[in-house]
């Protein structure tokens, strides 16, 4: 079972039944989250998504950038979350 997300801001940390199936820390480039593992073909199964914005700033000082843990990565603006829907599909198709 696959999730594909058009883009998140910044870093986006998807869950599957409290499992971790994916992190990517490059904002608003789309992904795909591999599930499989984590899915209960006997459901319910439970989708959840942390964003997490750790530069954000409330003005347009885009040329600066900052040190999270390893990362070097350039400031962002004070809002934080996923573009456009959620897609699903199963590894068969």
């Amino acid at each position: 079972m696959f999730f594909s997300f058009p883009a998140g801001r910044l870093r986006s940390e998807v869950y599957v039944n409290g499992k971790l199936c994916w992190v990517c820390i490059i904002s608003e480039a789309p992904f795909i989250a591999d599930a499989t593992d984590a899915i209960n073909p006997a459901g319910p199964n439970l989708l959840a998504v942390r964003i997490t914005n750790p530069g954000g700033r409330l003005d347009w000082m885009d040329f600066l950038s900052f040190k999270w843990g390893k990362y070097t990565l350039p400031a962002t603006h004070a809002f934080g979350g996923l573009a456009g829907g959620v897609g699903c599909r199963s590894a068969g198709q």
